[in-house]
């Protein structure tokens, strides 16, 4: 299966939780990265926490997701604290960035 987000786009980003519960996290960050530029990042207070799922979902707007490039690798990321001041961070996924049809806001 091929992950991707398209530009323009308002995809939804989550972290499943497996090894702790995710109603324990006290800060979070989201990154988006093309080479070692951060082109996203997002904090807890602009999540949404799924208690029933374990996990946090974060919704990009357009705007953010027409900073991606097309064709540069892309890679995704949550670092989080737990209320008893374990850090962590999530496994890294990789995604491709495609063109919309339309170069624009709608």
């Amino acid at each position: 299966m091929r992950t991707s987000i398209i530009r323009g786009t308002t995809p939804t980003i989550i972290f499943k939780f497996d090894q702790i519960n995710a109603s324990n996290i006290t800060k979070a960050y989201l990154f988006v990265k093309q080479d070692v530029e951060t082109k996203i990042e997002r904090d807890l207070s602009t999540a949404t926490l799924n208690v029933e799922d374990n996990q946090l979902e974060w919704t990009i707007t357009q705007e953010e997701s027409l900073r991606l490039t097309v064709g540069a690798a892309t890679y995704i990321c949550c670092d989080w604290l737990l209320n008893d001041e374990i850090r962590g961070r999530s496994k890294v996924g990789k995604f491709e960035v495609e063109p919309s049809g339309k170069n624009e806001v709608i």
